[in-house]
């Protein structure tokens, strides 16, 4: 048995959850909130709630790398997809090729250095009204925590802003197997002959590799210490269009949550082994 939280994400802005590996001259972006950056996010969220200053997106030394911070592997995010009215706005963004370009940001700029080779390149921008995802753990005492989250809102994605609009209380799953409207992404490998004809969407993603001794990681969601994150693995990732129906193994609550198995089996392959 496992068992989850339900998760309503509020934005309050147009988002970019942007297309890795991608072009710098067109940013695209995902029509929902990928695994790890549902992962980021709730886990800020968690640290401000419990009174933490965020942590700064800087590198200490180059013989250390970067530091992420995620839930801890036992918390397990399914992405989260969107409810409601939903779109992607494309447009024209101007900008120098270069990324280590800074005069923007000036408050005054003397002269207009003619070799800035300012360009324009194209941006994507997701919007919907809300967006529902799931957290799962083997254990309901791992979730409690979550309901602090409410109210919270803190940066989502490369662009984007969104607040915690409500958490439920921890829910008990059980295994079926029916045809019925996913309620999260899909693992691709799971589909079934019968199914193909179903209206679906195919991304790359990515996922993330934890070390092994992030098994021993101290404190939960709220921890300050870095996650022991290793790097990424890819990931295939299959989006229903909304009402198509699968027949698959679930994860279900008994009444309307339906969380594809395959897609937990596919979010756990860059766990840590027990």
């Amino acid at each position: 048995m496992m068992y989850c939280v339900k998760i309503e994400l509020q934005p309050t802005s147009a988002m970019t959850f942007r297309v890795i590996p991608g072009s710098n001259l067109d940013i695209a972006t995902y029509p929902f909130l990928p695994p790890t950056t549902m992962s980021g996010y709730l886990r800020r969220i968690a640290m401000m709630a419990a009174g933490e200053e965020l942590p700064k997106a800087t590198v200490e030394t180059k013989e250390e790398g970067a530091h992420y911070y995620a839930l801890p592997p036992h918390l397990l995010t399914t992405g989260a997809i969107p409810i409601g009215m939903k779109g992607i706005h494309k447009t024209h963004r101007k900008g120098p090729s270069n990324f280590k370009h800074f005069g923007f940001s000036q408050i005054y700029r003397k002269k207009i250095d003619k070799q800035e080779n300012i360009q324009l390149h194209t941006w994507e921008y997701f919007f919907c009204e809300s967006m529902v995802g799931f957290v799962l753990a083997e254990s309901s005492e791992h979730l409690v925590g979550f309901k602090d989250c409410e109210g919270w809102g803190c940066k989502i994605g490369k662009e984007g802003y969104a607040v915690v609009h409500s958490v439920s209380e921890p829910i008990a799953l059980q295994q079926v197997r029916c045809a019925a409207t996913p309620s999260t992404l899909l693992s691709p490998e799971s589909i079934e002959l019968e199914d193909l004809y179903q209206p679906i969407e195919f991304y790359g993603l990515f996922n993330y590799q934890w070390s092994s001794k992030s098994s021993n990681m101290p404190g939960g969601p709220a921890s300050t210490q870095p996650s022991s994150i290793e790097g990424y693995i890819p990931l295939s990732v299959g989006n229903p269009v909304s009402g198509a129906t699968f027949t698959l193994d679930y994860l279900h609550d008994g009444e309307d949550i339906f969380i594809a198995l395959s897609w937990i089996q596919a979010l756990q392959r860059g766990l840590p082994k027990k």
